[in-house]
């Protein structure tokens, strides 16, 4: 029989104000790619009958 342990870590940042302004920025496009690529997939399904790989297909589309 083997014992395993779960250990978990928290960390807190303190980032400075142009630190926090870049991270925000990256957030809204994350956010904003993921709301574009599941729309992307959809559009060209009805419109051209073609379903679309995510990683390989819609990433080139997005970026």
């Amino acid at each position: 029989m083997t014992a395993t342990c779960s250990r978990a870590a928290k960390f807190r940042i303190y980032p400075t104000a142009a630190q926090e302004a870049f991270l925000w920025a990256q957030w809204g496009a994350v956010r904003k790619c993921w709301i574009m690529a599941p729309f992307l997939k959809k559009h060209y399904y009805r419109t051209r009958g073609v379903s679309l790989d995510l990683i390989h297909e819609i990433k080139p589309l997005i970026a």
